[in-house]
């Protein structure tokens, strides 16, 4: 006989902290994301910066994809 067993709620006491921080993480960055390209066409004109548009959104996304990876090795070798 197998003992089947049931993985704990998201909002249970155990992953509470965890989740309401996945959950902060999540929305700032799509805020930060809408921030970004709401002001960025006023920032370059102002800046005479038009040339350098991309990079703006580029550069964060390219940081992100960075930080993932090197997180990943840090967390397999020394654990959260």
């Amino acid at each position: 006989m197998t003992v089947e067993l049931k993985p704990a709620p998201l909002l249970s006491k155990t992953y509470r902290a965890t989740t309401a921080g996945i959950f902060a993480l999540a929305f700032l960055s799509a805020f930060e994301a809408i921030a970004v390209a709401t002001v960025m066409p006023v920032v370059a004109r102002d800046l005479d910066g038009l040339a350098l548009y991309a990079i703006a959104f580029s550069t964060p996304l390219a940081v992100l994809v960075v930080a993932t990876a090197m997180a990943g090795g840090w967390i397999d070798a020394r654990g959260p």
